[in-house]
């Protein structure tokens, strides 16, 4: 395989989901990702799923890093790599030893990501945070509860993943800044930022009047009669008519009579509930197929769609779909890599799943100069696993 970023080595101290997943996408093209975890492993380890999508394809090592033995070996796996990449609360990295200032003495030419909760800085920098508070915090989850309603948490954790690509590109613009001048970088990133960047069609203008984001309705099926989901005979359809002339056409399919007499940035309660009724007189096949032909864009709102991705040939073949051997849970299919470079030919091989803990650390132990009767002698001490 021609992966864009072999040879391309980053140290992973990062647990949860925000941190760790930002080498995810690194590590499917082709880079080293050691993950450092403390000897119980990554606290997310109770949690399979999110684990497994938040740390595959890179090699795990046990390291206690409360004994002097254990950060040496951090410290040292950390000088000789491209990027080191954690989620620390700010100053506990610093403590450790392993901190920029600390590293980028012996390795002038490191990417030091951080990422944290609420910046490193101000009176919440040392408090910790998780998707959940931050969206609370922003106000994302009194906006997507609904006109009127109580407050609805967006259970696939918006706030993290949105974290942890602003860390994939930090990284890599940091890497890229080394590769142009020879200079390091501290690249930082938080949880909050993350929360207001998921705002940033938010607008103020010169006469400090704010544009307001589109309010979900109070049903929470969309923020506008031209776009939103509506209930049919046997499932939900999404609607999405974005300009006046979609808007006319949708109307003119459901023989919505009163929607038709007015442009959609007029419509309202009534006109919603018109084309709710229209098109619950048809089922999902037809509607989709008669708003098709309308010009107006619609999807089927399905329950099945996990079901239907693994068992999709197509994309299987495309390397979206991987297929593992896992030594503790079997075989095991999860989402591969969602960006390909042409003449990079699909990875379909068993290289990507997440490691079992400590799986890798005698190997990256040896990559270190360290002899087996030395590897013996940390294990012996509980100093690694």
């Amino acid at each position: 395989m021609n992966a864009p970023l072999k040879g391309l080595r980053i140290v992973d101290l990062g647990m949860y989901v925000a941190g760790p997943y930002a080498s995810v996408p690194i590590a499917d093209l082709g880079a080293d990702v050691i993950k450092i975890e403390p000897l119980t492993g990554d606290p997310n380890r109770v949690m399979w799923r999110p684990f497994a999508s938040c740390n595959r394809g890179k090699r795990s090592i046990l390291i206690d890093l409360k004994q002097a033995g254990g950060i040496e070996i951090a410290k040292k796996i950390c000088i000789a790599a491209d990027v080191v990449s954690h989620n620390f609360r700010p100053g506990v990295a610093e403590r450790l030893g392993l901190g920029y200032e600390q590293l980028s003495k012996q390795n002038p030419g490191l990417t030091y990501m951080e990422s944290c909760a609420y910046g490193d800085t101000g009176p919440m920098s040392k408090m910790p945070g998780f998707d959940m508070m931050i969206q609370a915090m922003c106000g994302l989850e009194a906006h997507c509860g609904g006109e009127g309603n109580e407050p609805l948490w967006m259970r696939w954790a918006p706030v993290d993943f949105t974290c942890a690509y602003l860390s994939t590109i930090g990284m890599m613009a940091g890497h890229y800044r080394k590769l142009r001048s020879g200079k390091g970088s501290r690249v930082t990133t938080n949880l909050l930022d993350a929360g207001i960047f998921l705002f940033s069609e938010l607008l103020r203008d010169g006469r400090d009047k704010a544009s307001q984001l589109a309010q979900m309705n109070s049903s929470m099926t969309g923020v506008h009669p031209a776009r939103s989901i509506y209930r049919t005979q046997d499932g939900w359809v999404a609607i999405v008519a974005r300009t006046d002339e979609q808007g006319l056409a949708l109307a003119e399919a459901l023989g919505a009579a009163k929607a038709s007499t007015a442009l959609p940035d007029d419509w309202g309660d009534e006109e919603y509930q018109e084309i709710s009724t229209a098109a619950a007189r048809h089922n999902n096949r037809d509607l989709i197929a008669l708003l098709n032909e309308a010009g107006v864009w619609a999807e089927a709102c399905r329950d099945d769609f996990n079901d239907t991705l693994f068992n999709s040939g197509a994309w299987k073949d495309s390397g979206l779909l991987r297929e593992y051997p896992h030594g503790e849970r079997g075989n095991i299919k999860q989402i591969g890599n969602c960006v390909r470079f042409s003449g990079m030919e699909p990875d379909l091989e068993s290289t990507g799943r997440a490691a079992i803990p400590g799986e890798d650390t005698r190997e990256i132990l040896a990559e270190f100069d360290y002899s087996d009767a030395q590897i013996d002698d940390l294990y012996s001490r509980n100093i690694v696993a």
